[in-house]
């Protein structure tokens, strides 16, 4: 992401510029069942992730594109309530995005509370079982899942005439824009791509709704049926296609039949499984397995003949570096706490606990964060971000950063992680995780950490971790680190990013933390103590030293107290050392004494500022994986860990996340859609009942 020049925007302006753009939505699946699955060698090492889309690429592209989907939906369907959960913003897909990786394309509607906190489709219950699906075919990582819709959805696929139109209708701009992304994955995978899967009635749906609109034909409801010749010819495929169709893990849901829709669903499965036992086993050179391991290292996976209906955990690989790993370990890993809030569990948790028996500290949420007034007329606000020009036009805060033609980099204004490029791990993704061999992280629960262990080791870094200018060593400042996956995101990393704004660091900087894991509930000696570990220690060094090798560093600066101390030991060069204190209501002072000193040591990306502010400044693009929505590293702290209200204490399970207010009181953008009369469908008659739930 390039920047020219440093400038100071406010919110009511990236809010009035969101009137010029098409807006959007949320849908959603809900399913309670919690069987346990394996986390060991099927999900790989955290130290693999997923990169996101290259930048530059069509995929980075369309994802960028969204159409309005809270104003389409509100244009076509109306009524009181909204259809898409718009708050949290979309989740694309899951799986691979480079040329020929894909060779099972899955389509269906698992869209729901754990998909917006990992920014991935499918890693809920239905995730974990259609996971296990893959990997009884010995399908370990060269899939791609995409949404029936990329928003969550309010209660179940409706059989509302006018929703039916825009799930599946001649002309939906929802229905447009999935053909253009289906498109994309044929286009991407001519050579590779082998099996089609449609999962539950709206991705049965969606997955002929799109042959047919290439050409195809299809005898009757089940995507078996359809000749896919025509899809074959039209992008031109290597593979003789082949596709099936599984009922949704979701209808065993209470509230579509329960257990006893159990036994249809494993049945469906089973078929699926069989008929694509036979389709390998008679052709070899059509769907070869996987290696176990996305490097490709290491045995390949075996393809069974007999298939058992159960969880299997979403691989690391498929995640944003740093992401806990809670997400798609053993089917749904959180819940809804309102249309603004979403509370993730540990494998101790609960999915929905008693009324009464948590609280969470209210989130301060300054008047000037209010958004909108009761008018209905924006408040300007403190949202800055130093951009090229600091254009925001046509984007919205629960998106990522829109495309637009004449500034096409903008769609390129995210982290890849630590690997840097198209990759999917590396010696430092792999050491930051504390997976390198002499330099593991330790047991961090025998240190006294109280954070359960199943939530892992996750965001210890942000920003550029080779040529930084300044390499920032930081304490723990927030919670906001275990949603957004980056070191220092809350209110003192917005004070933070404001702080190297002011000396012309618009992304020449790397920031690590002292520990990966949360550590807020502890005293200062009980912190001190994890974060002096001697083994600790030498982890943390080993990183220090990894970037202060790949860097040309002017300045090296401790954030926080415990940072002071640990600096002392990591820092073994002769860069000047400046310290910046804890955030304070008086804390601008000394940060600017710190500010006047740096400023003769380092010379910036561009001209710095004559002081810091004090004000916060919303976390750089750059330094976040893609699709993070425009208001996470905003409004200041926006995450906090429970209180159990007997024991007075930080509960070691529960962490939530709440979109500002602000965000809550934005009014749908409108949309113009064309309805047409009779609201036709590209399968007529041949719909069946959804089997979705509204939920996980």
């Amino acid at each position: 992401m390039k920047f020219q020049r440093l400038k100071i925007i406010s919110l009511s302006t990236l809010l009035c510029s969101a009137l010029l753009v098409i807006s959007c939505s949320s849908m959603s699946n809900q399913n309670t069942d919690r069987e346990v699955a394996s986390s060991g060698k099927d999900r790989g090492s955290p130290g693999a992730y997923d990169p996101g889309p290259e930048k530059d690429s069509s995929w980075a592209e369309l994802f960028a594109s969204t159409p309005n989907y809270r104003g389409i939906g509100d244009a076509v369907i109306g009524g009181s309530g909204e259809k898409f959960r718009w708050v949290f913003g979309p989740m694309w897909y899951r799986g691979r995005l480079g040329k020929d990786e894909v060779k099972v394309f899955v389509v269906g509607q698992e869209g729901a509370q754990d998909e917006n906190v990992s920014n991935r489709a499918f890693t809920g219950s239905t995730g974990t079982k259609t996971q296990n699906f893959l990997n009884h075919l010995g399908i370990r990582y060269s899939y791609i899942f995409l949404n029936t819709f990329v928003y969550t959805i309010n209660g179940q696929l409706s059989d509302d005439p006018k929703f039916k139109w825009l799930e599946q209708g001649v002309g939906s701009p929802i229905v447009d824009y999935r053909h253009k992304l289906f498109d994309n994955v044929a286009k991407m995978n001519q050579n590779s791509l082998a099996l089609l899967m449609g999962v539950g009635s709206g991705g049965k749906a969606s997955l002929m709704s799109w042959i047919k609109y290439h050409g195809g034909v299809c005898r009757s409801y089940n995507p078996e049926s359809c000749d896919l010749t025509a899809i074959e010819k039209k992008f031109n495929l290597k593979k003789k296609l082949f596709a099936i169709g599984v009922p949704h893990p979701g209808g065993a849901n209470p509230n579509l039949g329960g257990t006893g829709q159990l036994q249809k669903i494993i049945a469906g499965f089973d078929k699926a499984a069989k008929l694509v036992f036979e389709k390998a086993k008679n052709d070899s050179s059509w769907m070869p397995e996987d290696y176990m391991d996305i490097s490709g290292r290491g045995a390949k996976a075996r393809r069974g003949s007999k298939y058992r209906y159960s969880n299997a955990p979403v691989p690391h690989w498929d995640f944003a570096f740093g992401t806990n790993w809670r997400m798609g370990k053993d089917g749904t890993s959180s819940n809804r706490q309102g249309a603004d809030s979403i509370q993730v569990f540990s494998d101790d948790g609960e999915y929905n606990p008693p009324r009464g028996k948590f609280s969470y500290v209210d989130l301060y949420e300054p008047k000037s964060f209010n958004g909108f007034t009761d008018s209905g007329k924006p408040i300007a606000e403190l949202m800055d971000y130093t951009a090229d020009g600091g254009q925001y036009v046509g984007d919205l805060p629960y998106e990522s950063p829109k495309y637009i033609p004449s500034k096409p980099d903008r769609v390129n204004w995210y982290d890849y992680g630590p690997c840097g490029e198209y990759t999917n791990t590396c010696d430092l993704s792999e050491l930051l995780m504390g997976q390198k061999s002499g330099y593991q992280w330790p047991d961090f629960k025998r240190l006294g950490v109280t954070s359960h262990e199943s939530f892992g080791t996750g965001p210890i870094y942000r920003g550029r971790l080779q040529k930084a200018k300044v390499i920032v060593l930081a304490d723990q400042m927030s919670h906001d680190d275990f949603f957004s996956t980056r070191a220092l995101t809350g209110d003192a990393g917005q004070k933070l990013q404001s702080f190297l704004y002011a000396l012309g660091l618009t992304e020449s900087y790397a920031i690590i933390r002292t520990l990966p894991v949360d550590t807020l509930d502890l005293s200062d000696s009980e912190r001190e103590a994890v974060i002096m570990d001697p083994q600790v220690v030498k982890v943390r060094n080993k990183i220090f030293e990894e970037v202060l090798n790949n860097s040309s560093p002017q300045a090296i600066v401790s954030f926080g107290r415990f940072a002071r101390k640990a600096l002392e030991s990591a820092n073994k060069s002769r860069v000047p050392v400046f310290h910046l204190d804890e955030v304070t209501d008086g804390h601008a002072s000394q940060w600017n004494e710190v500010f006047n000193g740096m400023k003769q040591f380092v010379r910036g990306d561009v001209q710095a500022m004559s002081k810091y502010s004090g004000r916060n400044s919303t976390i750089n693009r750059s330094d976040l994986p893609a699709h993070t929505r425009w208001w996470m590293g905003t409004t200041g702290d926006r995450a906090r860990r429970a209180i159990n209200k007997s024991s007075k204490k930080p509960d070691p399970d529960h962490y939530m996340i709440t979109a500002p207010y602000w965000v809550k009181k934005l009014r749908p953008i409108r949309a113009s859609v064309k309805v047409p009369s009779g609201l036709p469908t590209f399968l007529g008659d041949e719909v069946e009942a959804s089997d979705e739930p509204s939920e996980e």
